[in-house]
């Protein structure tokens, strides 16, 4: 393998700076290091499963509608829903939710 040497006095002709000082070197790793400590990943006892999105036709057995009025309510905003595509993917939790705020109201 070949290896390469650089110039330094063609990059420092051409006003670049390649010096780093420590304390910026240690000052960067003491801020990324506060980053990562605030953002702390659950043990691995507690892992984290996001909730399985539903189709049309199953969120739709849960209300006992067709999932063609399911698909128009979320396209006129009066249930929360993700379009994806020509899909439409709703949560069982929220359904169970609206189901809740309706019943109430």
């Amino acid at each position: 393998m070949r290896s390469r040497t650089i110039d330094t006095d063609a990059i420092s002709a051409t006003g670049v700076s390649m010096s780093v000082s420590s304390q910026s070197v240690d000052q960067s790793l003491i801020a990324n290091s506060a980053i990562s400590n605030s953002v702390r990943k659950p043990p691995a006892s507690e892992s984290w499963t996001p909730e399985p999105l539903l189709d049309s036709e199953e969120a739709a057995a849960i209300m006992k509608v067709h999932p063609k009025t399911l698909q128009k309510l979320a396209r006129q905003g009066r249930i929360p829903g993700v379009h994806v595509g020509k899909l439409w993917r709703f949560r069982a939790s929220v359904i169970e939710a609206w189901i809740a705020q309706q019943m109430a109201s």
